[in-house]
Parts: structure tokens; sequence; C-alpha cells
């Protein structure tokens, strides 16, 4: 098993969360497949419906790639967005971009952090087999759950975590979360 997969995250944060893993962009579907505990409850949103459909229109056959999210078309979507770029040497993903909206709802910037890190304040083992997913099967993961940090209002979340392609080859995740 992926040592990445399988790792336990410490954390702060109470979750609950459902994973769906679904059909690849290019199927042009957005139905779910696979396990998930309760598949009534996972209804994409339509916001979430429309970045998907602006990333399948915009790569095309090809692969998501970071100057793409960095473009116009992308822009009334960077607030609810979260990047990561994978680091082969210690395995794990780090966060190059918090957008304002999720930043404010887990209470802080967490640019620069690494999703195993102890002191990481949006990640659980769904998550991050969820950003591994997305990874590794080159394929969009959707998840919806309930989210409550540091004795705040109980929130819930719904997005989508997706393959992209940087300069050099190198590969991340870009997230469009958002919360309720």
């Amino acid at each position: 098993m992926n040592p990445l997969v399988s790792s336990a995250l410490p954390g702060n944060i109470a979750m609950q969360c459902w994973l769906a893993i679904c059909l690849p962009f290019n199927s042009g579907e957005l139905s779910m497949v696979g396990d998930h505990k309760n598949e009534k409850t996972l209804i994409i949103d339509d916001k979430i419906k429309k970045f998907v459909e602006l990333i399948n229109s915009t790569k095309g056959d090809g692969e998501l790639t970071f100057s793409h999210i960095q473009s116009r078309p992308f822009m009334p979507y960077w607030a609810n967005i979260m990047i990561t770029k994978f680091h082969p040497e210690v395995n794990d993903f780090q966060v190059i971009f918090h957008g304002t909206d999720v930043v404010s709802h887990v209470l802080r910037d967490q640019t620069g952090k690494f999703l195993k890190d102890p002191d990481f304040r949006s990640s659980s083992p769904e998550i991050l087999t969820a950003h591994t997913t997305a990874f590794i099967e080159n394929r969009p993961i959707f998840l919806k759950g309930d989210l409550s940090i540091d004795k705040r209002k109980h929130k819930k979340f719904n997005q989508v975590k997706t393959p992209l392609l940087f300069k050099n080859n190198e590969k991340g995740t870009v997230t469009y979360v958002l919360y309720y």
C-alpha cells in the first residue's frame, strides 16, 4: 500500500467526510461511482460542476496546468482554491496557494505547510487519500463532509480535487472547496 495513503494524520480538527471516486474528466460525466457511506448526501454543488466544466473545456484532451489555473477564466474561483505540489523526497503534498475564503474558514493561511504536518488544520486521512487518489489516478475526486475547527460554528464543505501539472513535469493537485 502507498505509505502516503495509509499514514494517519494527527490534528485538532473534527471531520466527517465521505469520499467518492469519480469518472475521469475526459468522460464528460459527473456521476459518482465507487463506494462511499451515503450516496444521497454526496450532491455536487452547481458551482463545483461549473468549475469542472471549465477545467474540461480548458484542458481538452491534455492535462490541467498551473498556467491554466493562473488564467483569467479561473479568477472567480481563486478565493476557494487550494493548490498543492507533490514532493517525492518527503512523500507529501505542500500547499503553495491557499485562497482567501479557504483561509477564513480554517482560520489561518497554510501556504508552505505539508499535508502531513501535525499542525495542518484542514487535513485528515480521508483528505490525504483524496489528494493521493486524484494525483496517482489522474482523475477528479469529489468530497462532501462536516468541518468543525476550534469550537467554531459547525461547517459543511463540498469540494473537488483534481490533478495539476507544473513546469518540469512536477505534479500536484488543485482543490476547489465551498463552505456552508
